[in-house]
């Protein structure tokens, strides 16, 4: 690839894809919110060119203005959509608030091809299948269960008509558990990490459910590969391909912060009647079809955050 455009630079998946860009030598041209505090996440670079521009403005959003970004860029041949408003735990279940994602995503595949882009890629969600006990892939039914879950899903089959439509290749991706150093601080791993550095006691659930984590890193190269090798019109899990207990994960973070912590309060939480108790990507389909493979482990994501 030469070029590349996406929405939701400033994420911690869009700033770990611009950066395997860079590494790539491929140019980037970032969309982020009109003056976001995180602007400052993006890599200085001549590669990367940032355009201030909100999702509720993407469909008035000049395809020159995009062109003189790409710096002469003979073409666009990847738009990777990540923008989606309202992910706090009230806006994710609010069916109005959600609702607006569905267009903004059609607004992206619409810009993509006035852009001239050959293939969009959209972030989807571990969300749209509901509550599972089995590995999941694209042949898993899609049951949601909050209004993000089946915004995610809609919007990921309207893209793909949309773009079969305007004759663009097309990728949808179910996120799985993201982790890294420009994740939220409000995350388990980050609040968990904080509370071993001070010592502080810490109420948690059982923490017995079986967790699928995946480093940032390793997520922005999945993703760059899938610019160029994903097979048009396929759907990919992405996540490590491999769970164990959450507690592993925290007992984990414990050695490597603080071995004396004892103030996780395992069981003090019930899990609710809705929790999320499994959780693992099948990760075949995408292995095969474009050789990617997690290389970051667990343990050396978190000595990276450290």
């Amino acid at each position: 690839m030469n070029c590349v455009m996406l929405t939701g630079a400033t994420s911690m998946i869009g700033c770990a894809l611009i950066k395997e860009c860079i590494r790539n030598n491929v140019r980037v041209i970032a969309l982020a919110r009109k003056g976001s505090a995180k602007l400052s996440r993006l890599p200085a670079s001549p590669l990367v060119a940032v355009i201030e521009c909100d999702l509720d403005k993407m469909a008035g959003l000049d395809a020159a203005a995009v062109a003189e970004a790409a710096g002469g860029a003979a073409s666009i041949d990847c738009f990777y959509h990540f923008g989606w408003t309202y992910t706090d735990h009230e806006g994710r279940n609010n069916p109005e608030k959600q609702e607006l994602n569905v267009r903004y995503t059609l607004d992206a595949v619409s810009l993509a091809s006035r852009c001239g882009c050959r293939k969009f890629v959209g972030a989807g969600s571990q969300a749209e299948y509901g509550r599972v006990s089995v590995p999941l892939n694209d042949d898993v039914p899609c049951r949601p269960e909050i209004a993000y879950g089946v915004c995610k899903h809609a919007a990921g089959l309207l893209a793909a008509m949309k773009c079969r439509e305007m004759g663009m290749a097309f990728n949808w991706v179910r996120i799985l558990s993201v982790y890294g150093t420009n994740d939220s601080p409000a995350t388990l791993i980050k609040t968990f990490m904080a509370h071993c550095k001070s010592g502080e006691k810490m109420d948690l659930g059982p923490c017995t459910h079986q967790w699928d984590y995946l480093f940032e890193e390793d997520a922005g190269k999945a993703f760059y590969i899938l610019g160029g090798r994903g097979t048009d019109g396929s759907t990919y899990c992405l996540g490590s391909g491999e769970s164990r207990p959450l507690k592993d994960y925290l007992e984990e973070i414990t050695a490597l912060v603080n071995p004396s912590y004892t103030g996780a309060c395992y069981g003090a939480v019930p899990y609710n009647a809705r929790s999320v108790t499994y959780l693992r990507a099948d990760i075949s389909d995408l292995t095969a079809d474009t050789g990617w493979k997690p290389s970051v482990t667990f343990k050396d994501g978190i000595g990276r955050m450290l």
